[in-house]
């Protein structure tokens, strides 16, 4: 699931969504903090939550 999200994240990059925002390289660093956190078996729930909530306001951004 992580792995998608950061190929849909180089989708959109591509596609022109945000312009190359700064903020696609922000989505990648919680994508990855929350890999490493689920690799060593770590709490992540509180990470799920923040990206989503910061993938939800980029969408509604880059949207208007």
């Amino acid at each position: 699931m992580l792995k998608r999200a950061h190929q849909e994240l180089e989708v959109a990059e591509e596609l022109g969504y945000g312009k190359r925002d700064w903020e696609f390289a922000e989505l990648h660093k919680d994508i990855k903090e929350i890999e490493s956190k689920v690799t060593k078996d770590e709490e992540s729930t509180g990470f799920f939550d923040k990206l989503k909530i910061r993938l939800e306001d980029f969408k509604n951004r880059i949207s208007k």
